[in-house]
């Protein structure tokens, strides 16, 4: 009887280490995943930043081109000669 106890400890200690180290690999598992999820999410945070950003600068380009061809006069409200306009 002390023999079929002994083996059943060394059998229950060897599933509890076992179970033990597949959880630990289980939480590095989630932590390592978690991780990637926000560098995933910071990258694309700074991609659409980017994005952002040049779309203003193209329509202050265009803005600035614009507004240097219109004459100041000819946005006048009533303009002065409606037939021209």
């Amino acid at each position: 009887m002390q023999k079929s106890s002994s083996g059943l400890t060394t059998y229950a200690l060897l599933m509890g280490l076992a179970s033990l180290l597949l959880g630990l690999f289980l939480w590095s598992s989630y932590q390592r995943t978690w991780e990637l999820q926000e560098s995933r999410l910071a990258f694309s945070s700074e991609l659409i930043a980017e994005w952002i950003r040049g779309a203003f600068v193209a329509s202050d380009y265009l803005l600035r081109d614009m507004a240097g061809q219109i004459n100041p006069d000819d946005l006048r409200y009533p303009h002065p000669d409606p037939e021209a306009r």
